[in-house]
């Protein structure tokens, strides 16, 4: 079911290259959200999703590399701390036969 409604517009001044432009959302809509482009030429429309709080945000390389340099310490510290553990013998855990 389609509806219709007013347009708000802002307008933002772009150089030439690379440009990011934020808008605020509302909370309240219940279906798509979508924004108009006008270059002047051509007229885009594009549909905007709700970002999810846990997965959210543009993400670059550093990010990842962030998170593989975190992920990788932690199994580290946790490798070393379990072999002190059984090398001092306050391990009283059964060993594993796989």
């Amino acid at each position: 079911m389609q509806q219709t409604g007013e347009l708000s517009r802002q307008q933002f001044l772009l150089t030439d290259g690379r440009n990011t432009v934020r808008l605020r959302l509302s909370q309240e809509a219940d279906g798509d959200i979508g924004v108009t482009i006008d270059t002047g030429d051509v007229l885009y429309g594009k549909v905007i999703e709700h970002d999810s709080a846990l997965i959210g945000g543009p993400w670059s390389s550093s990010d990842a590399q962030a998170a593989g340099i975190g992920g990788a310490l932690s199994v580290s510290i946790t490798t070393i701390w379990l072999v002190i553990r059984r090398l001092r013998g306050r391990d009283m855990s059964p060993e594993r036969v796989a």
